[in-house]
């Protein structure tokens, strides 16, 4: 279950804040709603040890139901004709979308909680039907990977003549699946380290390790490790 799930200390997220230096409760509530817009804020952060704090915060209440305080409703998240909900609008502005439920409640009263849940995926697997809108990550995914995104070193250097653009990344901070962007420039070889990444034809098959041209713009998929990488971009 861990390997597809994060369990998270219920004690930290659902009462009042914890001092972390006398492990005492203080007066301060820590439990909030969902947040508007989406965001993942990056606090407490030491570049040296590689250490970082990301809070990824959900975007719709339960309304997977039985918690006493929601209802019971699959429309709340994304309507049958998919064009209505939370969801939607979150997806739209490509923010972190987060669902949040009580894993008790999917069970209770003729499993309700769950039977909204595979309605909500089902809705959202027609609202992308082929893939390219969303990726189903675990939380702690997306905060390794909006560490990345906001603690990364990216140095760019242009060599019009050669018609190359070479990208220095440097991190303490690894996550899969990074992506970066290159404008007005629509590459046609990509080395990652040295090594060809090869060129893809569609965002379907986009994914870490190739690259996409789309226009004037490339776009680079690969698994970010901790060191220094160099990209190099020719067209």
């Amino acid at each position: 279950m861990v390997s597809l799930r994060d369990p998270t200390p219920e004690m930290l997220t659902h009462t009042r804040v914890v001092d972390l230096k006398t492990w005492q409760l203080t007066e301060e509530w820590e439990q909030g709603e969902w947040v508007d817009p989406p965001d993942v804020p990056v606090r407490h952060v030491d570049r040296t040890a590689g250490t970082a704090i990301a809070s990824v915060s959900g975007c719709a209440g339960d309304w997977f139901g039985q918690t006493g305080y929601d209802e019971v409703n699959a429309d709340l998240f994304i309507t049958a004709d998919l064009a209505h909900g939370r969801l939607p609008t979150v997806l739209a502005a490509q923010r972190p979308c987060i669902l949040v439920g009580h894993w008790p409640c999917f069970y209770v009263n003729d499993q309700v909680g769950f039977k909204v849940l595979k309605e909500v995926k089902r809705r959202l697997d027609a609202w992308d039907p082929d893939g390219t809108k969303t990726l189903w990550m675990k939380t702690s995914e997306i905060g390794h990977y909006w560490m990345a995104r906001e603690l990364t070193e990216v140095q760019v250097s242009l060599d019009t003549g050669a018609k190359q653009c070479t990208i220095r990344t440097a991190t303490k901070f690894p996550t899969d699946n990074f992506t970066l962007a290159v404008h007005d420039w629509a590459a046609k070889r990509v080395q990652k380290d040295g090594t060809d990444l090869p060129l893809v034809k569609s965002r379907r098959d986009f994914r870490s390790g190739t690259f996409l041209v789309e226009g004037n713009e490339t776009f680079i998929a690969m698994n970010l490790a901790a060191g220094a990488m160099i990209l190099t971009v020719a067209r």
